[in-house]
């Protein structure tokens, strides 16, 4: 029988570059260090409804060498107004400015404000899109990332070393 496709030669990947998940696996177990995030929401009792979130946190979690410990709230528990999926209406932005929050990201036409942060708050960061979904194991999500990195302290830290984790 004629070989259609030649054998295409495999060359290993060069250090450093690629760690295969079943050696990241083990590792969570191993974690000692701990690092607790509350997840409001409205459907908190089913346990997959917030799959995607869970994963990127976890994935973020790993990458600070910590145990994710989740904490499920029901939105219904709170009294206060919780913000919807309703966009900002740009003619807003300054009154938002004036209190404080800087909108950091908006859609390409300029019409809707995706992304907002607050002043003085050591981790405040509001999205209108789904960062949850970019997150990979060996990259996770800046959002998520980002909340892990504060609650755990590391934030400073991060961002002083110039966005690298190790001491390099």
């Amino acid at each position: 029988m004629a070989q259609i496709f030649p054998a295409v030669p495999r060359t290993p990947n060069p250090p450093g570059t690629r760690m295969p998940l079943r050696r990241m696996e083990p590792t969570s177990d191993r974690l000692l260090e701990q690092c607790s995030i509350a997840l409001v929401g409205k459907y908190t009792k089913f346990s997959d409804s917030y799959a995607s979130v869970i994963k990127a946190l976890e994935h973020s979690a790993l990458a600070i060498s910590h145990k994710l410990d989740v904490k499920y709230v029901d939105s219904a528990d709170l009294e206060p107004g919780m913000l919807q999926d309703d966009p900002v209406n740009p003619e807003l932005k300054g009154h938002f400015e004036k209190k404080g929050f800087h909108f950091v990201g908006e859609d390409v036409d300029g019409e809707r404000m995706e992304v907002i942060e607050l002043d003085d708050h050591p981790y405040f960061v509001g999205v209108q899109y789904h960062p949850e979904f970019t997150s990979r194991p060996i990259k996770p999500s800046p959002p998520y990332f980002g909340l892990l990195l504060a609650a755990t302290g590391k934030l400073q830290s991060y961002l002083q070393k110039g966005c690298r984790l190790s001491p390099r």
